[in-house]
């Protein structure tokens, strides 16, 4: 199925981690493996993504696809972008307040694009096959 997927917003953060690590100490011929804590930082990642895909139809059917598509985006990319402009002086601590701010993105995303492909007379069988999301992904970069 042809689809859309566009970056909306992302961080990129250093997370702190301690991991075990072990020293040889010997004491009269005695070699043992002590443990002691090794702190490190690894580079992370959290990306907010709005992506859509849609069956294969006519040009004019893609068009309206396209164009509810857009309205959609429209409505919930603000949603995300509001608790993400705290991220210039928050930090990683933003990520909580953006991760809710994506589940009531995606709600309010399907909600525009499906009333519009309604409003736009789309038959019900091509609806079906549409989706449309706001979601994340994340892990170490």
């Amino acid at each position: 199925m042809p689809g859309f997927e566009n970056k909306i917003w992302g961080i990129k953060y250093n997370e702190p981690y301690s991991a075990m690590c072990y020293k040889k100490v010997c004491v009269l011929g005695n070699c043992t493996k002590v443990p002691y804590p090794c702190p490190g930082m690894r580079k992370k990642y959290f990306d907010v993504y709005i992506g859509y895909n849609y069956p294969s139809v006519s040009a004019s059917e893609q068009l309206t696809i396209h164009g509810c598509a857009k309205v959609a985006i429209d409505t919930a990319t603000p949603i995300v972008q509001g608790p993400a402009a705290t991220c210039l002086t928050a930090g990683a601590a933003c990520i909580p307040p953006v991760a809710k701010a994506v589940v009531i993105a995606n709600k309010v995303c399907r909600e525009t694009f499906f009333a519009c492909l309604k409003t736009a007379k789309l038959p019900q069988e091509v609806i079906n096959k549409c989706q449309i999301g706001v979601y994340t992904r994340h892990g170490n970069a």
